[in-house]
């Protein structure tokens, strides 16, 4: 495998097969996918590529740097644990502070480009 094409089929082939396996074993095991690194302005992967997730709403853009939706993956997961989609966590747990600042501005077309992926998704 030389090619970048065969690369990203071997790893998408992969994800669905661990996805398969997974959902085989425990059928409603809640998955969340997280795209870290946000914060970096020419990233690769967009919110648009994450296909199945995004068809799903599982996919979340965080920063670990920034402390940007840092706490988003857990309050999907809690929700789907105890059954509540209102559940609310009470307390945010102690971060470190941000190692990066991001832009107010970049921060707005992360959610812009996040709520245009999930309209995609939808259709």
């Amino acid at each position: 495998m030389t090619g970048e094409f065969e690369k990203r089929e071997v790893r998408r082939c992969a994800r669905r097969i661990l996805h398969r396996d997974l959902v085989r074993v425990c059928r409603n095991i809640p998955i969340v996918l997280c795209g870290n690194k946000v914060d970096i302005k020419d990233r690769k992967v967009k919110a648009k590529g994450i296909v199945f997730h995004r068809k799903k709403n599982l996919n979340y853009d965080i920063s670990a740097k920034s402390n940007y939706n840092f706490e988003k993956p857990f309050l999907w997961l809690a929700r789907k644990l105890v059954g509540d989609p209102n559940l609310e966590l009470v307390a945010m747990t102690a971060l470190l502070l941000p190692e990066v600042k991001m832009d107010k501005n970049w921060q707005q077309q992360l959610e812009n480009n996040l709520q245009e992926a999930q309209a995609t998704g939808e259709n």
